[in-house]
């Protein structure tokens, strides 16, 4: 059986004066040139839906109608959400199935853009550069998606659409 050492005894502060020195600052690492940047923040579909998730949050906090403005701003996030959750899973089946989600959530907001437009909630000059973004960042995500499938199953997807 393994003795147990005994530990040296506690020294209290009367006995032992403490100095304390004052911390010195680490100096401030500075980035390395182009290297790419690891997990979902490096991919450019997660950096271009969270610009637009911040644009749609500037956009929707000027409107009348608060409850399209909550519905927009929440169908944003959750786009650059599904990427970065996506990414984060080990399955690429489910990776695949939140960059779906993310799909989906990308024709919401279109949809909710263009009601938006029509009931008066935003003008024209501001949900055009929204769509255009939302648009191009749909594609980014049917491009990975299709990029992270099986050979067979993408050749079987085309025939769906």
């Amino acid at each position: 059986m393994p003795t147990r050492t005994s530990r040296s005894p506690r020294k209290t502060a009367a006995s032992t004066p403490t100095v304390v020195a004052e911390p010195t600052p680490a100096p401030a690492a500075a980035p390395a040139p182009n290297l790419p940047i690891a997990g979902y923040r490096g991919l450019k579909v997660w950096q271009r839906s969270t610009d637009l998730a911040a644009a749609v949050f500037h956009v929707s906090h000027v409107m009348a109608d608060d409850v399209l403005a909550e519905e927009l701003w929440r169908t944003a996030l959750s786009i650059p959400a599904s990427i970065a959750a996506g990414n984060s899973l080990y399955v690429r089946t489910e990776y695949v199935a939140q960059l779906s989600a993310a799909h989906g959530a990308v024709a919401r907001l279109e949809c909710l853009l263009h009601l938006a437009d029509r009931i008066s909630g935003l003008s024209g000059t501001d949900t055009a550069p929204l769509l255009a973004s939302a648009s191009d960042v749909g594609k980014m995500l049917r491009g990975l998606a299709r990029a992270l499938q099986p050979k067979e199953a993408a050749a079987a997807e085309e025939t769906v659409h």
